[in-house]
């Protein structure tokens, strides 16, 4: 096409004839526009589309992240269900003085005797968030709950496990090395017979208070978590909603 365009001109210039000249050299020009103008659209199209087509493949991953997080979610607080039924029954033989021993682990340690780190899969919201992807749904709803999750995610697992651990520490702190002694007598089953267990009977007793301590701490902790596990898991949900109105 410019080969062409060049002939004319060359010879409309031998002929001496400048205005059709000037007129083929505008037509010229606006045809090298109108092809620029047209390659920048294609060149945008396809870009966009390229965008598009990462921003589902994310929105994708995202969903499957948050269904794996939903049944971590679910198993933990049926986990801390059961613990909390465990502790509840506990402080009860206490107060009402129907336990005369402790025979099993599951009447002397609630769970595993702490309380788990919580987390969830933040990989493909990372993403999202370093690539601009997130900043790129036009559905704001679904935007606005996808951040809503994992920025309260951020904030109360963080403050949550922090406050595990430090419960974990105040139980070994309260406890001691005769908690521990006993609770492998009872895991074992090895010399119950010899340990007194007359303290069950006395509330002013120190072994009482610590023990009675320990299970109400640890029935708050539990609560506490379970707390935060139904907000996660009534946030991680609506994003499923979204995604699939």
């Amino acid at each position: 096409m410019i080969n062409f365009f060049r002939k004319i001109r060359k010879k409309l210039l031998v002929e001496n004839k400048t205005w059709k000249y000037l007129k083929y050299a505008i037509g010229e020009i606006v045809l090298v526009v109108i092809g620029i103008l047209i390659a920048l659209q294609v060149n945008n199209w396809n870009e966009n589309r390229k965008v598009e087509n990462y921003k589902l493949e994310l929105l994708i991953q995202l969903k499957e992240d948050i269904n794996n997080d939903i049944h971590y979610l679910k198993e933990l607080d049926s986990v801390y269900g059961r613990w909390q039924i465990q502790a509840v029954n506990i402080i009860k033989a206490l107060e009402d003085k129907s336990i005369n021993r402790i025979t099993t682990i599951d009447e002397f340690i609630i769970g595993r005797g702490s309380m788990n780190q919580i987390s969830i899969i933040t990989k493909t919201f990372d993403q999202m968030k370093d690539s601009g992807i997130l900043n790129k749904i036009t559905n704001k709803k679904l935007s606005q709950s996808i951040d809503d999750y994992y920025e309260f995610a951020k904030i109360e697992i963080q403050k949550t496990n922090i406050d595990n651990q430090e419960f974990y520490s105040y139980v070994l702190n309260i406890s001691g090395y005769e908690y521990i002694h006993i609770g492998h007598r009872i895991i074992f089953q090895t010399d119950l017979d010899y340990i007194d267990w007359s303290w069950l009977k006395d509330p002013t007793s120190e072994r009482y208070k610590k023990f009675e301590s320990r299970i109400s701490f640890h029935w708050v902790a539990i609560n506490a978590n379970r707390e935060l596990l139904g907000n996660l898991l009534e946030k991680a949900e609506n994003i499923l909603k979204v995604i699939d109105s």
